[in-house]
Parts: structure tokens; sequence; C-alpha cells
């Protein structure tokens, strides 16, 4: 009896230290959160989730004694698995959370697992502070507790009538528990259990309630290209006057397929366009300038354009841009979830929406029928190449540049034979040294090639984990101002203040090299980052969608500001009509110069609706208050104090229109329903 008082007393402590390594967990993603005050937490219901802990380690006891019980099974060899796996999932949601910004959907899991091993450098980071590591010791100590304790003695009666008993108790705790939370509207990360949201999306998938559409999947998204009315075309259309407004692709109504791909456009006449730009540019007028597709890791506009940020952080960017570059002030993303970089190469590339669901785009849909901008420049006389830091096979990306018209991929691989052999953090090569031999291939295969040249340049210095960056420290006085105690962001700038470094060393030597005076570089953020500041000027959203976008020539006749708001999906049809190509595509984009550019749109899983369109600004998510701005001069991104305004009936029809967007847009990319 002793014994068995013991074993029951070492269960107890066991699920204690269960219990606490979760609750450390949920008040780390509160801190994630950025709620100061414990009653802001408690507004957002976190007793739910703290119920829907308990009741999920409960759950896992009952199954556990019940199989003892009934099958005499062992409690340890089905508790600790099942408490494991709960613990794993709870941990996973923190982790991505903070990454991300966004729920861990089972979607994500079952695509993305496969990518553990690429990521465990993120993880052991994200991982970092006190909180999660004494989640990990308790949950530790309590798998051990559980191991050594003894079992039931076998045979014995009063062990398995205890173990109905404990059962019991575990499964009606749990159904109540279950009843109180289902009996909610809220779905904030706080308040749920993620295993329970799991079984939710996999036992009974919600349609959207608000989707309203009857038109086709691809006609619905073709409707895109109407969201920006006349009245906000007006609203630029004397702004930039130097710089050429730019021809709107038609839609190709002489196709015979035009009712079954409404997305199928013929490139504009761009030859008036195309004389103006390159002379603004400082490209030579006749000869098609070779160009550069500089994708700059997480590279957001925030420190950017900061007025304290830019000269500390990027000094020599900064003095590149005032006398080479043509800043695009307001760009925005679409792509926030896992596979940032696929997702936001693809919107980039293709001028389409990516998919915001499952795998990243290049690997969910390797062969779709696309024609990206590699393809349009390869068919007009382009020698295409993609060049990366890291595996080129990393989420299927060049399987995906080889069927979409790159004729030529260097990797990580390839640049370690010439020796550019230094690592950034786990990831791939350090961007001083990658850069810099990108300007020797490109000189090189321009004597080989005798054509233009079209490169696709993917940087890697930036990616998270960052590291710290010796001789890059920030100033004392810089980091109580902005960083605080804020380690990670710390790390951050650090790296950022190296890529300035490494950027400005690539500018110098491509325009002291043969290529320089007809080169365009079109570099551009493939998404952003979130940073985990709670107090700066600037609206958190904006932070994570506004990337960094500037033309930069070395013989830059126009240099300036860009201040209309555009979209990433804008470049290709930009960089297509500077060079006059021609061809069909199925493309969204407007350009970069259509004033404005494309709207800006945003929904996760039909949760998170936010959108640009002109000066108005929304962030939505359903069932919580939605806040929106009618912008002026101001530029979200940097102003403190702007007013709120509640959701109008029109902003309310542009959220029913985005669910209905993103459902169509998943079809047509699932289906292959772009262009013939």
């Amino acid at each position: 009896m002793f014994k068995r008082a013991l074993y029951y007393i070492s269960l107890i402590l066991a699920a204690i230290s269960f219990y606490v390594s979760f609750l450390l967990l949920r008040y780390q993603l509160v801190s994630e959160h950025n709620l100061p005050y414990i009653n802001e937490a408690i507004q957002k219901q976190i007793y739910i989730g703290l119920l829907g802990d308990a009741a999920i380690i409960s759950f896992c006891f009952a199954i556990a004694f019940l199989l003892y019980a009934i099958f005499k099974i062992s409690f340890r060899l089905t508790a600790l698995p099942l408490i494991g796996f709960t613990f794993l999932a709870t941990f996973s949601n923190l982790l991505y959370f903070k990454f991300f910004g966004n729920r861990l959907d089972f979607a994500l899991v079952k695509d993305h697992i496969a990518d553990v091993p690429d990521i465990l450098d993120n993880i052991v980071a994200l991982s970092g502070n006190a909180r999660t590591i004494w989640a990990l010791v308790l949950m530790a100590g309590a798998i051990a507790v559980t191991i050594i304790s003894r079992r039931f003695a076998s045979g014995l009666k009063p062990g398995r009538i205890a173990a109905f008993l404990i059962a019991g108790f575990s499964l009606t705790f749990t159904l109540i528990s279950w009843l109180i939370i289902s009996g909610r509207q809220d779905d904030e990360l706080i308040s749920t259990q993620i295993v329970q949201v799991w079984f939710n999306q996999i036992s009974a998938p919600q349609e959207n309630e608000l989707s309203s559409s009857n038109l086709s999947p691809a006609m619905q998204v073709a409707t895109y290209k109407n969201l920006v009315t006349a009245e906000e075309e007006a609203a630029w259309r004397d702004s930039a006057s130097d710089w050429p407004p730019e021809p709107i692709n038609q839609s190709a109504l002489t196709s015979p397929n035009i009712n079954e791909y409404p997305l199928l456009v013929n490139l504009a006449n761009a030859e008036d366009f195309s004389h103006q730009m390159r002379q603004n540019l400082g490209l030579k007028g006749e000869q098609k300038p070779n160009i550069i597709l500089l994708f700059v890791e997480s590279f957001r506009a925030y420190e950017l354009l900061h007025p304290e940020f830019a000269p500390l952080i990027f000094p020599n960017l900064t003095k590149t841009l005032k006398k080479h570059g043509l800043l695009f002030t307001t760009t925005y993303s679409s792509s926030r979830v896992s596979g940032q970089t696929d997702r936001g190469q693809f919107s980039t590339l293709c001028s389409l929406m990516p998919n915001n669901n499952g795998q990243a785009t290049y690997m969910a849909y390797p062969k779709v029928k696309v024609r990206c901008l590699q393809e349009v420049l390869k068919n007009n006389g382009y020698h295409t190449i993609w060049t990366t830091g890291i595996n080129g096979k990393f989420h299927g990306m060049s399987t995906f540049e080889k069927k979409h018209g790159t004729i030529a991929t260097y990797d990580k691989a390839y640049f370690a034979k010439l020796g550019v052999g230094k690592l950034a953090g786990g990831w791939g090569l350090a961007d001083y040294e990658f850069l810099a031999g990108n300007v020797n291939l490109l000189e090189k295969l321009a004597k080989e090639q005798n054509k233009p040249l079209f490169a696709n340049i993917a940087t890697i210095s930036t990616h998270h984990p960052y590291a710290t960056v010796d001789g890059y420290d920030l100033p004392e006085d810089f980091k109580q101002k902005f960083v605080k105690t804020n380690v990670e962001y710390d790390k951050a700038l650090q790296t950022w203040r190296y890529e300035d470094d490494a950027l400005a060393n690539f500018f110098a030597k491509l325009f002291a090299s043969e290529i320089g005076d007809n080169t365009l570089v079109v570099m551009l953020g493939d998404h952003t980052y979130r940073d985990g500041l709670s107090s700066v000027t600037s609206l958190r959203q904006e932070r994570l969608y506004r990337i960094a976008l500037a033309l930069v020539s070395k013989n830059m006749n126009k240099p300036g500001e860009i201040k209309w708001p555009v979209h990433q999906i804008d470049v290709a049809p930009t960089i297509a009509h500077i060079v006059n190509a021609t061809g069909e595509v199925g493309w969204l984009g407007r350009g970069l110069f259509a004033r404005p550019g494309s709207p800006w749109i945003y929904s996760f899983h039909g949760e998170k609706m936010q959108f640009r369109i002109g000066n108005r600004l929304c962030y939505h998510k359903i069932d919580k208050p939605s806040i929106c701005y009618s912008l002026g001069n101001e530029d979200p991104l940097l102003e403190e104090n702007l007013k709120k305004e509640d959701l109008s009936p029109k902003d309310m029809r542009t959220m029913r229109y985005i669910l209905d967007f993103y459902r169509a847009n998943e079809e047509i990319l699932a289906g292959d329903k772009i262009i013939p």
C-alpha cells in the first residue's frame, strides 16, 4: 500500500509539472502578444486557454488509465507519448506565432513537417528564453518521474478500480472543460488549446460563411484588377510627373480561351514608356539592359525609411539610393506564413498572389502553368539565371525555376567551389562574398552569351536566426531608445548593418564592372519579419507587410522617391515594359508606375482580412473590432497618432471580397487554371 501511495503521489507531482510547463508556454504566448498587464490577458480570456491546457492533460491521463484498466497496457507507454505530443504541439504553436505572428494550423504541420531538419537553428534560437527553457525542463522532469515510478502491481483489483475512477474523473473534467470552451466565439491564441483546434480542423473543416461569389474561380481572381477605381487613380495622377505612366496590360480578348482563362493578357505595347524609362534610369536607349532582380532576405521598409534607424543601420545604402536609386516607399507583400520566400518570389516573378494556406507555393504547385518573368525574358532574348547562397533544392525552388524559364541555376555548391565558403548562421553563404561572386559570374556570362542577362539573386545572411556580427554593435544610446532588452532584435539590426556593407560592396563592384553602365537592379525584400517590439512609432501590421523596393542604376538620371502604394506583383509588368518584352501572360499586377499600383489584400484561413486600396487601410479579424484609416499624406508605417475609424459598409463588402478572392486563388492554382 505504501508503494502504491508513493506511485500515486509521483503521478500527481508529474501531472502538476506537466501543467506548469504548459502554463509557462501560455505565459510566454501572452508576452509574444505584447500584453503589458495581466488584466488585458484576462480580457482576452486567458483563463479559457488555461482550462484548455488542464483539459488536454486530463484527457491524456484518462486515455492512459482506461487502456491500463481494460487492456493492462502500461500507463507510461500511453500517457507519455500523448502528453509529449500535446506539449510538442503547444510548443511548436508558440514558436510559430513568435516567428510568423499566426497560428500554426494542422495543414501547415502536415505539409511542412519535412522542413524541421532545415530549420533547427531557427527552432533553437526561438526557444532561447527563460520560460520556454523552464517549460522544457519541467516537462523532462515530469517524464523522468513517470518513468521511474513503479507500475501498477499486476493483477491487483484495487489498481484497476483506481484506474477506472481516475479515468472517469479525468474524462468528466475534460468533457465539462470542452463544453465551456466550445461555447465561446473568440479564436484568440491566448484562449485556445492548439490540439483542440487541430482536432476541429481535421474533423469538421469550416466553410466560409462570408463567401458570397457565384463567379468562376478564375473570373473571381481576375476581378482583382478592378479594385482600383477611377477616383483612386485620379488621386495619384499628377504624382511624380517626371515618370511616365505605365501602360496597363489588356485582356487578350481575341483568345478563344478567354472565358476559361480570364487572367490571360497580352503585354501592352510599351515602346514609348520603355524609351522614356531607360532615359530616366540612365540606361542605354536602344540596347536592352541587363536586369538583376535582387531579393534581399526579410528586407522590410521600416528601418530603411525611419529617420533615426536609416543613418545608423543603412548609411551606405542610403547614400547609394540618394544618388543611384528610385525608392518606392509604400510597397506591400502578401507573404506572411511558412515558406515566405517561396511565396514572395512567386508573387514578384509571376505577378500573382501566392497560396496562403498549406505548402509553400513552389512545393505545392511546381508544375503549374504560369508564365513568370524569367520565361518572358527568356522568350525575348535574355539569358536567365537564378543564384542563391543556400541549397537550391530547398522548398522546390530549383525545380520551379527550371520549369518556368530559368536556364541555369547557381547555388551554394557552385559558389563554394569558387572559394566563397564563409557561412552566415546555419543557412548558407555570407552575403558579402556571395554578392561579390555574383558580379564576377555576371561579367563572365556577359562575355560568353553575347546577349542581355536576367539574374534572379537571393541573399540569405539576414535570415533568422540572427548571429552577433563582430564590428557591427549598436551604440548604447540607440539600444536604450529602440531595442531595450530585445536581444533578437539587437542581433537582427547587427546583421542589417553587415548587410549594408555587403550591398555597398556589391553596388560598387557592379558599377565598376563592364556591365555596370547598362544594368538595372531591382532590389526588394522577399518578405518582412516580426521584431517583437511593443512600443514604436509604427503600426505593427505595417511593419509586417511593408517591404523595401528600389530601382538602382549606375547612371540614374532621376533619383528620388515614389510614394504611391504598390505591391510585389507590380514588379514583373514594369520590368517587362522597361525592356519592351512581348508575349501572353497570366499576370495580375498593374505595374509600379500605374498610379497607384495593385491593391494590397491579405487573408489567412479566412480570419485575418486586411487591405489597402488607394488611401483606405483596414485591418480585420472575424468577430473582432476592425481598425480602419482614411489616409491623407500620412505614412502609416511611421505615423504614431493616426485616427482610427469604424468599419464601413464598403469595407465590409471588401472583406467579403477578400475571402472570395483567396478561396478562388487557391482553386485556380490547384486546378491549373491561370493560362492554357
